[in-house]
C-alpha cells in the first residue's frame, strides 16, 4: 500500500540504530519469507514480487516516531535493501503475545514507515488479527516500520498512582483527520505530534467501592483520576474512557491504575518480582546532571547504585528510554550492583543473547511522575522505572546468565 500523502506535514525524525542481530535470506522470483530473529516481524513474498534473486534482510533497531511517551520499546525493524521495490506487493506482519496485545488498543493499532526525507507516514489501512495477535500491511517496498496506536491514552504504560494523589489520563490521537473524519483509508498519512482527540469523552472507574474518583477535565478530552485514602480492593482499579467518534461509532479504552502507599525517599527496586531493595540513604538528585548514586545504608560495602536520566534533560515530568543519547557520557542509565555477599555482581539497563560482546539497550523507561516543592521549598523528584531485560555480569560465572527484569521507584531531592 503506497497512496497519496495527506495529513499534516509530518515531522523529520532521526534514523534509528541498529540494537540487534541481522537476519538476511536470498529469495528470488519463486518468493518467500524472512522473519527478524525474535519473530517479531516477518515479512512474505509472493511469487513474481522480484524479477532476479536479492539477498534480503532484517534488522531490529531503535524506535524513533514520537507519539506516547514511552512507546519507544514497541517493535521496530530496517528492511533492506533499503528502498528495494517489488513488482507485487509484499505482507508485513508484526506478531505479538497474548501480553503484549493487552497493552495495546488493537483496533486502532497501525504500521508506519520512515520515509526518505526523515517523516514518518503510517498506513491507516493495517490490518488487525485477532486470533494470531498480528497487526500486518501490504507494501511494495523496504524502509523502516514500526507499529503505532493510532489513537491512546496517556500514560501509555503502567500508571501508578499513591493514596490520595492524583494523575491526569488524556485520550491522544496520531493522525485526527483520519481516524475523527471517517478520511479514507486508502491513504497514507504523515504522523505530527501527538494531540488531545478532537472528539467528546465519557470517563468511570469499572467495578469496586472506594476505588477513587474521576472527573473530567473541562472542554478537554482529558479527566483527573484521584486515588482512595487507602489500597483499594480490588487493585490496580480499571478506569474507562468511552470515546465518541462522529462517524465510527464509540470506542472505550480501559485503563489500569495501581495504588500505591507513598513512596519513601530514595531509590527502591526488585528484580524478578523478588524481595524490594532499598537505598534510603541517597544523595540528591544533581539537576544539572540528572544523576544520582548511592553506596546504600552502613555498612557502605554491601552494594551501590547509580541513576541517570536523559543527562540534564530531566528537570520536570517526563519519560525517557534508557540509552536516550546513544554513545553520550549523559545518555539514561542504570546500573546495580551487588558487592556482599559474593559473587560480585552487576546489573545494568543492557541485555545479551550470548556474547558478551555484543549488547543490545533493554526495552523500558524511566519516568519522573512528579516534580514540584513541598512546603519548605525543597523540590522533589518521585517517579518510576522498568529495564524488561537486563543480562548480569556475573564475576566467575561461565556462560551467559539468564536475563533478569527490573522495576523500581524513587523520591529524591533535586539540588
Amino acid at each position: 500500500m503506497d497512496g497519496p500523502s495527506t495529513q499534516g506535514k509530518g515531522i523529520v525524525r532521526t534514523v534509528g540504530q541498529p540494537i540487534g542481530n541481522l537476519v538476511e535470506k536470498e529469495i528470488g522470483p519463486a518468493g518467500g519469507s524472512i522473519h527478524s530473529e525474535d519473530g517479531r516481524i516477518s515479512i512474505e513474498i509472493p511469487a513474481g514480487a522480484l524479477n532476479t534473486d536479492v539477498r534480503l534482510a532484517v534488522e531490529p533497531i531503535t524506535r524513533t516516531l514520537v507519539d506516547g511517551v514511552e512507546n519507544t520499546s514497541l517493535p521496530a525493524f530496517r528492511l533492506l535493501p533499503h528502498g528495494q521495490t517489488f513488482s507485487k506487493p509484499v505482507k508485513i506482519n508484526f506478531h505479538f503475545s497474548e501480553n503484549e496485545f493487552k497493552t495495546i488498543i488493537s483496533n486502532v493499532t497501525k504500521i508506519a514507515y520512515q520515509a526518505n526525507d526523515g517523516k514518518w507516514k503510517g498506513i491507516p489501512s493495517s490490518q488487525v488479527d485477532m486470533n494470531t495477535k498480528k497487526v500486518s500491511v501490504n507494501t511494495t517496498h523496504f524502509s523502516d516500520w514500526t507499529v503505532y496506536e493510532g489513537i491512546y491514552l496517556e500514560p501509555t504504560e503502567n500508571v501508578s498512582v499513591e493514596i490520595n494523589k492524583s494523575v491526569t489520563l488524556k485520550v491522544m490521537v496520531m493522525t485526527p483527520l483520519t481516524l475523527s473524519s471517517g478520511q479514507s483509508d486508502q491513504q497514507e498519512v504523515y504522523l505530527d505530534e501527538p494531540s488531545e482527540i478532537p472528539a467528546s469523552v465519557d470517563w468511570r472507574i469499572v467495578g469496586g467501592s472506594n476505588s477513587g474518583t474521576i472527573a473530567n477535565l473541562p472542554s478537554r478530552p482529558a479527566a483527573n483520576y484521584t486515588a482512595p485514602g487507602s489500597i483499594p480492593t480490588p487493585n490496580p482499579v480499571e478506569v474507562e474512557a468511552k470515546i465518541h467518534l462522529s462517524t465510527q461509532g464509540d470506542l472505550n479504552i480501559l485503563k489500569n491504575i495501581t495504588i500505591l502507599e507513598p513512596i519513601e525517599p530514595g531509590i527502591h527496586l526488585r528484580i524478578n518480582g523478588g524481595a524490594w531493595i532499598h537505598f534510603t540513604d541517597t544523595d540528591s538528585f544533581a539537576d544539572n546532571e540528572s544523576y544520582v548514586a548511592s553506596d546504600g545504608n552502613y555498612p557502605y560495602d554491601v552494594h551501590e547504585i547509580s541513576l541517570r536520566i536523559a543527562g540534564g534533560r530531566a528537570r520536570g515530568r517526563g519519560s525517557w528510554a534508557w540509552d536516550d543519547q546513544p554513545e553520550s557520557e549523559n545518555s539514561t542509565s542504570f546500573e546495580y550492583i551487588v558487592k556482599k555477599p559474593g559473587p560480585y555482581t552487576s546489573y545494568k539497563h543492557l541485555y545479551t543473547k550470548n556474547n558478551f560482546d555484543i549488547w543490545h539497550v533493554s526495552p523500558g523507561a524511566v519516568r519522573i511522575t512528579e516534580y514540584k516543592a513541598d512546603q519548605y521549598g525543597q523540590v522533589w523528584a518521585t517517579g518510576d522505572f522498568t529495564i524488561e531485560s537486563s543480562t548480569p555480569f556475573i564475576e566467575g560465572h561461565s556462560g551467559t546468565p539468564p536475563s533478569a527484569k527490573i522495576v523500581g521507584n524513587f523520591k529524591l531531592k533535586v539540588k
